[in-house]
């Protein structure tokens, strides 16, 4: 079953990676851009905090550090327990953004001893702010999770995540966007 599981997972990789439009070229590098990932996040703090008062500040503070365990849980704990190669290490030919330029592998690159792909801390990242900027402001749902939705596709299309590894980043982010939520919450209601 697992093994049906992942010749799954590689195709689908292989089919979002392999398809090519030159807006998307453009795009994706943007959406994976960590200072364009913190912008988008601060500019909805920002419209949070003019609609809803300061309570925003003790939410957005607790996104901040609840990012950041997710961010260790991710990356500090699964992915060197798990230990799965990045696509680009195993499957040819995949297209990968490096150096600010597209570059199409014909055959995969020498593995490293680091860069580990499951989960992907990108996807389990937003997926955990958007997850507590959701609880505190629904109406922004359609926003929040239409951008964690691109940046989980920008992995795939940068060839640098199976989609197994965004599924499984989702689903790291949403449990620590919840368990983050209800401990923001229980502080504002003390306050």
């Amino acid at each position: 079953m697992l093994t049906e599981i992942l010749k799954l997972d590689h195709q689908l990789f292989l089919f979002f990676n392999q398809r090519r439009i030159p807006l998307l070229d453009q795009l994706m590098p943007i959406f994976s851009e960590p200072r364009f990932i913190y912008l988008f996040f601060i500019s909805i703090a920002a419209v949070l905090l003019w609609r809803k008062g300061k309570n925003t500040l003790i939410v957005a503070c607790g996104a901040l550090i609840f990012m950041l365990a997710t961010d260790f849980v991710c990356g500090q704990i699964l992915k060197p327990l798990v230990g799965r190669p990045r696509p680009f290490r195993k499957v040819s030919p995949v297209y990968i953004y490096q150096h600010h330029h597209w570059q199409k592998l014909l055959h995969p690159l020498k593995p490293l001893p680091r860069g580990r792909s499951f989960p992907s801390c990108h996807a389990s990242n937003v997926s955990c702010v958007a997850t507590i900027f959701t609880c505190f402001a629904p109406e922004l749902a359609p926003v929040l999770w239409s951008f964690v939705a691109a940046v989980m596709y920008s992995r795939l299309y940068l060839g640098v995540h199976y989609p197994l590894d965004v599924l499984a980043g989702l689903l790291v982010g949403l449990v620590m966007g919840i368990m983050g939520f209800r401990l923001i919450d229980l502080l504002r209601s003390k306050r």
